[in-house]
């Protein structure tokens, strides 16, 4: 006796396959889309980065210089050479004892 064969229909076939190309589609997508977001967030974060580092940089160029202006007339004002230079490091000197000594005691 031979046994009873069954007549399998194209769509009960074709289900499984359509339902895991479905899941993997969407899991592409989801992916690209998550891909997308960090590329874009990336790219925020780098634009702050830099614009912070370029204006740091200028900010102590032009703190720099103003510190060298005042040390050089302070050292032709007492015709003293770097008299400006030692007066401008024990101010900043002082200037930053304060500054750890202010947020030392607001812990």
């Amino acid at each position: 006796m031979k046994p009873k064969e069954t007549k399998v229909s194209a769509d009960e076939t074709s289900f499984f396959p359509y339902f895991v190309q479905s899941i993997l589609d969407t899991a592409e997508r989801f992916v690209e889309r998550l891909t997308g977001i960090a590329s874009d967030q990336a790219h925020i974060l780098f634009r702050r980065l830099i614009k912070m580092i370029v204006a740091l940089f200028l900010a102590s160029g032009g703190v720099l210089f103003l510190l060298i202006g005042i040390a050089t007339a302070i050292s032709h004002r007492f015709q003293f050479p770097g008299a400006g230079s030692i007066a401008v490091g024990v101010g900043l000197l002082l200037f930053l004892a304060l500054f750890l000594l202010f947020f030392r005691r607001s812990r």
